[in-house]
């Protein structure tokens, strides 16, 4: 990840405010201060709104239940990690009376980034989104992006992630659209390799016109060697070339897999692209790969994922480029080898299917001289 240090401050934001860490520094959990009050901590466990609270949540001198928005004024969150309390929340923003939803807003505008990833508070957050005016969803994009490192943090948190999401679909100006992409360009690699991370990157390019999600699309072009082989960005990246037109960015992603198709074919999620792109069933695409492969179809075959590739290549285009890739397999010297693998046999098993005539008949000969072999070899795996 690049140096981001020089993120730009959105208007608004205190100019005091602190540069974000180097990427190198970004922890995955960031350091809570002790001395931020504990209702604005947020937890990066997994759970349920409707769960029962932790018995340190509780308070040792209960309160009466609240029933109405007053009872609440002044520990809006403090106080509302009961049921009755979530449920009268719920409901004020459900009404989206003004006077209701200022009362929440000041009391949760200085510590919205921290209750985003709350497993109970963030459900809440979600809702309040939803009712906020311009005049304060800016007040809460400038404390949403003023702590990058926070910022990351909730993008790789559950709930967090969920928050984060819900707060892209309330934006409301170009200028904070463009503003978010820029920030969020400065960590696309750790969001995109990131299961909950690549969700909120993959949400942007679901809502956000191509022109202003291109910063994004730019980044992850240059750094695909370093998505390509992650399950979450190898899983961007099919969907990102799944799009009617390839272009701009997206076409220089399609390069770097092809520009490396024999390795990636031999990883556990490139693999799964190099087999995508096959499945476009473009000629130019499948002769490149082709190219690629071509005279290392006898050690692929025997490879767990790269087996796959070799399975698509012959299956592709109605059987074409078969005839070829069985002909390299068969005259072979590893062909006993291959037979004998368990990937290997699979990809025979697969030529079977895609030939015909006089090279199916060798290669179910083949088969049967050998079957006493290959059920003593398969069964010693």
């Amino acid at each position: 990840m690049e140096n981001i240090t020089n993120v730009p401050k959105f208007p608004g934001q205190e100019s005091h405010h602190t540069p974000p860490p180097s990427a190198e520094t970004i922890p995955l959990q960031p350091e809570i201060d002790p001395s931020f009050p504990s209702v604005c901590r947020f937890s990066m466990d997994v759970g349920d709104p409707s769960a029962p609270v932790p018995a340190g949540d509780v308070p040792t001198n209960p309160q009466p239940p609240v029933s109405s928005l007053e009872d609440l004024k002044g520990k809006v969150f403090s106080e509302a990690m009961d049921q009755c309390g979530y449920q009268v929340l719920h409901q004020k923003l459900q009404e989206r009376k003004p006077e209701d939803i200022r009362i929440i807003f000041s009391e949760v505008k200085d510590c919205i980034i921290r209750l985003m990833s709350h497993p109970l508070r963030s459900c809440v957050i979600q809702n309040f989104f939803e009712v906020c005016d311009e005049k304060m969803l800016n007040q809460l994009f400038s404390s949403i992006t003023a702590n990058i490192t926070l910022l990351m943090s909730v993008c790789l948190n559950p709930q967090g992630s969920e928050s984060m999401k819900k707060f892209l679909d309330c934006l409301m100006t170009r200028e904070q659209i463009c503003y978010m992409m820029a920030v969020f360009s400065y960590l696309t690699v750790p969001l995109v390799n990131n299961q909950f991370g690549s969700r909120v990157i993959g949400h942007c390019f679901h809502i956000f016109p191509a022109e202003h999600t291109e910063p994004i699309l730019k980044v992850i072009a240059d750094k695909s060697s370093e998505i390509i082989d992650n399950e979450s960005g190898s899983c961007l990246l099919q969907d990102l070339l799944s799009k009617d037109s390839i272009r701009g960015s997206v076409r220089r992603i399609l390069a770097a897999i092809m520009g490396d198709a024999y390795r990636m074919s031999e990883k556990q999620f490139g693999n799964i692209l190099v087999q995508h792109v096959i499945g476009f069933e473009r000629a130019g695409l499948i002769e490149d790969i082709l190219a690629q492969v071509t005279g290392a179809f006898a050690i692929l075959s025997r490879n767990k994922y790269a087996s796959n590739v070799v399975k698509k290549l012959m299956e592709a285009s109605n059987h074409k480029y078969a005839p070829q890739i069985i002909d390299e397999i068969i005259k072979s010297p590893k062909l006993l080898s291959i037979l004998v693998d368990p990937y290997g046999n699979s990809v025979l098993q697969t030529a079977k299917k895609c030939s015909k005539g006089t090279v199916r008949k060798t290669l179910n000969e083949l088969f049967r001289q050998h079957s006493q072999l290959i059920t003593l070899s398969l069964q010693c795996i």
